[in-house]
């Protein structure tokens, strides 16, 4: 039996273990409890998510129309809606259309996604 285990700094460390060898059946205990806590930690995540959401879109609504926080609680919670809808994290462009719905440019800037035409890409 062979493992790979990849420390600080990427070192890797590459061990034999005979068959009935002990370290080898620790670090397979140790294996299987880190993937259960790892679903246990994902199932509650999945069961709590939607009511902390509610409480985020809740108390951005609750914030006097005149703060200046309303922008900034409005693009939290449509960044959180946005990532309620997928089983992964959001894209760049997703982040890019959210805060860009809530945070437009100054007038002149070009407004809209993707290059700026007739100008080469500014990278």
């Amino acid at each position: 039996m062979r493992t790979l285990t990849v420390g600080l700094g990427g070192k890797v460390t590459e061990i034999f273990h005979q068959p009935a060898c002990p370290q080898w059946a620790l670090e397979q205990i140790y294996a299987a409890l880190r993937a259960r806590t790892w679903e246990d930690r994902h199932a509650w995540a999945r069961r709590v998510f939607p009511v902390l959401r509610t409480r985020l879109i809740q108390a951005a609504a609750a914030l006097p129309a005149d703060s200046d926080a309303v922008p900034f609680a409005q693009a939290l919670a449509d960044l959180v809606q946005a990532q309620s809808l997928t089983s992964g994290s959001l894209s760049l462009p997703q982040w890019n259309e959210i805060l860009h719905r809530h945070f437009p440019p100054p007038p002149g800037e070009h407004p809209g996604p993707g290059p700026v035409p007739g100008r080469a890409p500014n990278f």
